[in-house]
């Protein structure tokens, strides 16, 4: 992000070249001023891993439209509140992707929570600790972040605004027509905003380089991104601008192709090569393609701003856990130490007084670490009789790599049960290979003011803790680390989900369920512990009666040699199963009558335990091909269980597929050139021996040459010869078809 005297400077530039060349460059300058939701006064540089990772694995292109892997596209109208859309965008793509659920959760709680109405409507004396963001005003990454990971209401307030990160849409829609600013400074809390609980929360978030853009879009659905929005730089939904490093507009990228080619850019300003990122965008699905728009990979205010941002996990929004944390502002402040003994420690100390009678354990702690390369350990240690020794603390609760810059969660080895003691402190251990080390903590600018309370936080130097305050009851040219234990509750207050039937048949077609979630959320769904299945591609969710309904297409896919578990995972509760019986297979049809022109067939069906089918439940269609191998056409109107054979299909092969919504598909013959002379299902017409499809004298002729041992016959005549049906050819078969010539009989024997 640009400085406001980067800014300045820039717009100054243009405001004097704009008495010079003509009024087109005035509209450009005008448009390049135009601010779509950024905070501009705020410049952060994050620790991004070394560059020039390889793309193992990646391919050349990727649109998750293609796949249905998207969320849907909303609009900010006419508010600076790109910033927040792109995020809640990010949080929704990495939640779908991560738990099949297609969930839209509120813009409108991001932007109340870090704005200054918090603070009014907390009726708090000052802005310690608070935003002085407008309701419309520009937000930044670390800002959004912030409140995303920030599961419940922070402890700097006075508890007036209970909060839930993040609320459904549906339960706190978007506001975007304030009608003027006495409205706007009399804006009260949002309705629902302390009742939606949602099924997930940001668990995990870090900061990457532009080689690591790829492998997070294909791991979590899209990355955050800022760049400089230009309509004149804008041709065929593509975007290059290679003459300002502005930056006023935050998107996310969801997809990519190298070789998306510099001809779709605007004539004249065309990128040097090939490639474009897939963007969506936060100005509804009216704009662009859709909503969606490619910028060049060599597009100057993109890589101006040189780092992305990615979500990299969701936990579920239990009502049995209970987050405390200081920090509420963006932590965007580094303290530097030397370090000599390759360790350093910091530590948040938190009063469980007030929350033992309804929790009594730790099971997981979420931190923000910066110095990459770092090993973590997570301790906890009572605190009532002062900071623990270091060389004293048990051993480590959960161990882990920092490979990012962000926010991590550490999901301890063994949950840790609190005893009588007061206070705790909650133990970050870096241990390092620098000698200098940075420690990421809250930041104060003009959009938001840090503060830490005497007794919060501490690190350790010198032997020593020492409080992050010093001799001060508090601080606001910075603030608290972020260390957040997660409380588990003593006793569940939830009750287990329900569902309308634990056992369905796969009957081919689409397979509904009814939830009863009893307080819960719908976390996700799996297939047999593993694949997660994902909404409107193998189910749809109506929310309105929680009725989840498996697609029929999926249905169709099913293993058909063993039952299938889906399981549904709630936010709180046991897990519940349904198992989706198989298919029985069909055993074998049996087709009596011959593969002859005028024989009548009829097919027979069993099961796997030789006992005949219903015919009610089956269907059949009789097929055709000219080979073998096929391909297979449906004869026209041949959908019964019998079927008369007719002189169209002479020579060709037929068969019969039979389809069961209780069984797997069956076709007779399975195996045409394995089975038997007589039931090959090559047609042919009794008496015609050299088969041209008529039964006259060269028919007799050329059996009393077989018959004489003059010449041979192949297996398909020996079959069409055989007109006496006893599999075997004699002179009596001769005499058949003369009389037939002869109109002496009607038909053949076999017939």
């Amino acid at each position: 992000m640009k400085s406001k005297k980067l800014l300045s400077i820039v717009f100054a530039s243009l405001i004097v070249s704009s008495t010079v060349f003509s009024s087109n460059v005035l509209v450009k300058a005008v448009e390049l001023r135009k601010n779509y939701g950024l905070d501009l006064d705020t410049i952060y540089k994050p620790s991004l891993p070394d560059s020039d990772i390889p793309n193992i694995g990646i391919s050349s292109s990727y649109d998750p439209r293609d796949r249905g892997y998207t969320t849907p596209v909303k609009n900010q109208y006419n508010q600076g509140t790109c910033s927040v859309f792109a995020s809640i965008a990010m949080f929704e793509e990495k939640a779908f992707m991560q738990t099949g659920v297609k969930n839209a959760y509120s813009e409108e709680t991001a932007k109340f929570i870090t704005s200054k109405e918090l603070k009014v409507s907390n009726k708090a004396s000052n802005y310690d600790g608070f935003y002085s963001y407008g309701l419309t005003s520009g937000r930044n990454i670390e800002t959004n972040i912030q409140y995303l990971t920030n599961r419940n209401n922070p402890l700097i307030d006075n508890n007036s605004i209970p909060w839930l990160s993040s609320n459904y849409e549906v339960d706190v829609p978007y506001t975007y027509d304030y009608n003027n600013e006495f409205y706007l400074s009399n804006y009260s809390c949002p309705k629902n905003m302390d009742t939606s609980y949602t099924n997930a929360y940001v668990s995990g978030m870090q900061y990457i380089s532009f080689d690591e853009i790829k492998e997070n879009i294909r791991d979590n659905g899209a990355v955050y991104i800022t760049i400089g929005y230009n309509g004149d730089y804008i041709s065929n939904n593509s975007l290059y601008n290679s003459s300002t490093t502005i930056l006023n507009h935050a998107v996310t990228i969801v997809g990519w192709d190298d070789n998306y080619s510099k001809s779709n850019f605007k004539q004249g300003e065309q990128p040097p090569h090939n490639g474009a990122w897939l963007v969506k965008n936060s100005w509804g699905v009216q704009n662009n393609d859709n909503g969606y728009f490619w910028v060049s990979y060599y597009d100057l205010p993109l890589n101006e701003s040189g780092f992305a941002s990615a979500i990299t996990n969701v936990s579920k929004m239990s009502k049995n856990e209970y987050m405390l944390s200081y920090d509420f502002t963006p932590l965007t402040s580094k303290s530097f130490a030397n370090v000599s003994q390759n360790s350093y420690y910091i530590a948040n100390v938190y009063n469980f007084k007030e929350y033992n009678d309804l929790y009594d354990s730790i099971n997981k702690v979420m931190f923000y670490a910066s110095n990459i390369g770092d090993i973590y350990d997570i301790y906890i240690s009572p605190v009532d009789n002062g900071m623990p020794d270091v060389s004293s603390l048990e051993e480590s609760l959960a161990q882990g790599v920092v490979n990012h810059e962000g926010y991590i969660t550490a999901t301890l080895d063994n949950i840790y049960k609190m005893c009588d003691d007061n206070k705790y402190a909650v133990i970050v251990k870096f241990t390092t290979n620098n000698s200098s080390v940075s420690i990421s903590r809250e930041a104060t600018s003009t959009s938001y003011k840090a503060v830490a309370n005497k007794g919060e936080s501490f690190y350790y130097r010198d032997g020593v803790w020492k409080d992050m305050c010093g001799s001060r009851n508090k601080t606001t040219a910075y603030g608290n680390y972020c260390i957040r234990p997660m409380l588990l509750r003593k006793n569940s207050i939830t009750e287990n989900s329900e569902l309308s039937e634990y056992e369905k048949n796969n009957t081919g077609s689409d397979l509904s369920i009814t939830m009863k979630l009893n307080g819960n959320q719908l976390y996700s769904i799996k297939e047999n512990d593993s694949s997660v299945l994902y909404e409107d591609i193998d189910y749809i969710y109506n929310r309105n009666n929680n009725e989840v309904t498996f697609k029929k297409d999926y249905i169709n896919n099913l293993d058909t040699n063993s039952d299938t578990k889906i399981t549904f995972e709630f936010t709180d509760g046991l897990d519940q199963i349904l198992i989706i019986k198989a298919k029985e297979r069909l055993g074998k049809v049996v087709v009596d009558g011959n593969f002859a022109i005028g024989s009548k067939l009829n097919a027979t069906t069993y099961n796997k335990q030789n006992n005949k089918i219903d015919g009610n439940i089956l269907s059949y269609q009789w097929q055709y091909s000219d080979k073998i191998t096929g391909p297979w056409s449906n004869i026209p109107n041949a959908n019964r269980s019998t079927y008369t054979v007719t002189e169209n299909y002479f020579m060709k092969y037929i068969r019969v597929n039979v389809k069961s919504d209780n069984y797997t598909s069956v076709v007779y013959p399975g195996n045409i050139s394995s089975t038997p002379d007589m039931q090959t299902g090559q047609v042919i017409l009794y008496g015609d021996v050299d088969l041209n499809n008529t039964v006259n004298v060269n028919d007799v002729t050329t059996l009393n040459y077989y018959l004489s041992g003059f010449s041979a016959l192949n297996s398909i005549q020996k079959r069409a010869a055989d007109v006496d049906g006893d599999r075997s050819l004699t002179i009596n078969d001769v005499t058949l078809i003369q009389q037939r010539i002869s109109d002496g009989i009607d038909k053949f024997p076999v017939e």
